[in-house]
């Protein structure tokens, strides 16, 4: 039987405060710490998906970078079919601007803004650090 494949899209939230880059990371109702991201609706492209979900969960717009596409892939047990499942997201680094609010949805049970130090030991999925890893440096090489 072949696994059946959901597809999403998420963002990597950042904004300077003080000159200083934070990160974005939400707590997932089960305990994990990541980006905010979801699954594509009919007809909707990436990153209409990955603004509506960053809007969804945290209530924020974000500026997305040209430049900075990623993709995480990983397979799951999916509770709705009963079998595992493959997952690809879709991230895009977005630039969260001015004094925004964050508003966490139903889906989450908190959130925090961290340096990058901090939420490389936040985060919990090894594939969730590369991507930051890969925004860190995309940000620090001249791409505010």
């Amino acid at each position: 039987m072949t696994m059946h494949t959901i597809q999403a899209a998420g963002v990597v939230p950042y904004r300077y405060r003080q000159q200083n880059l934070e990160f974005l990371l939400v707590n997932h109702r089960h305990g994990h710490w990541e980006f905010p991201k979801g699954k594509l609706d009919a007809r909707e492209t990436t990153e209409q998906a990955a603004i509506r979900e960053l809007a969804e969960e945290t209530g924020l717009t974000a500026n997305l970078h040209e430049g900075f596409y990623e993709t995480i892939s990983y397979t799951f047990f999916d509770r709705h079919t009963n079998q595992q499942a493959a997952k690809e997201v879709y991230f895009f680094l977005g630039h969260v601007t001015g004094e925004q609010q964050v508003a966490i949805s139903h889906e989450h049970a908190d959130f925090i803004w961290l340096s990058y130090e901090q939420a490389m030991t936040r985060i919990s999925h090894r594939q969730a650090h590369t991507l930051l890893e890969k925004a860190y440096f995309f940000l620090r090489n001249d791409n505010p």
